[in-house]
């Protein structure tokens, strides 16, 4: 954000106001996956859109951030195909992918997303029949 002041008081000084200042995100140094994949059916979208967000060392998110993402299994417990758009820009440090989908049932899916060096694998997640 912008226009940061802070503000001092003391009980014998005089109050003082600093000048403005801005707070911006470092940048990226890992991803998450901020919504992760959900169960869907055999060829469903899965839903809501999974979310990859970069976040700086200090687990803000990296808002500068304007890179591919690229999503792949992890585990590819079908085996089955993933499909969708799988490389996305990412938007003020999010990636959405909102059209992903499986074609062979399964447990224990898991997706990775990749930027660069930095990657990060989904939690488990089943598409039924």
């Amino acid at each position: 954000g912008t226009g940061y002041r802070l503000a001092t008081t003391s009980g014998s000084l005089l109050p003082d106001t600093s000048q403005a200042f801005s707070i911006t995100a470092g940048t990226a140094t890992t991803l998450v996956f901020s919504v992760q994949p959900t169960a869907t059916v055999v060829g469903g979208t899965i839903t809501p859109a999974v979310v990859v967000t970069a976040l700086d060392a200090g687990g803000n998110t990296a808002t500068g951030f304007v890179g591919n993402v690229t999503m792949s299994f992890g585990t590819n417990a079908g085996p089955g195909t993933l499909s969708g758009t799988l490389t996305i820009a990412a938007v003020l440090g999010n990636a959405t992918f909102a059209d992903l989908s499986i074609n062979t049932a399964g447990t224990g899916y898991t997706l990775k997303a990749a930027s660069g060096a930095m990657n990060v694998t989904s939690l488990p997640f089943n598409i039924t029949p």
